[in-house]
């Protein structure tokens, strides 16, 4: 399920040959009501796939996921209180076919979530 577009937008995109991208989080998506009502939380898996779909437009390449290293979930994304935020890709390693990312989301002060994956580029 491809989530830009309409569980979040992309607000500024690299320019300068970085891979910071600000987005925008839809509160009003479906996945936030059941995730949770009145209290919406976003899902680590989408968390997940946001970078997905920002590594697939930086590269061009469609990218399946083939092994999540390491997470760490470091403060509650709420769209509501948090509706902006940086997606930084701290370091891509590419090895053949191989894509390995570290990346970050935060804002301002407060980090969310570091994530560290393995894709595969499907060509």
């Amino acid at each position: 399920m491809k989530l830009l577009g309409d569980f979040f937008h992309i607000i500024d995109v690299p320019v300068d040959g970085t891979c910071s991208w600000r987005i925008k989080l839809n509160a009003d998506h479906i996945i936030y009501k059941s995730h949770f009502p009145d209290n919406p939380i976003t899902p680590g898996v989408c968390m997940i796939q946001i970078i997905t779909e920002l590594m697939e437009s930086k590269t061009l390449l469609r990218l399946e996921l083939k092994k999540v290293r390491n997470v760490k979930f470091l403060s509650v994304l709420s769209p509501v209180n948090n509706d902006e935020v940086t997606v930084l890709v701290k370091k891509i390693t590419v090895d053949g076919n191989e894509y390995k990312v570290q990346a970050v989301v935060y804002d301002d002060s407060v980090q969310f979530a570091k994530i560290s994956v393995v894709y595969e580029a499907i060509r």
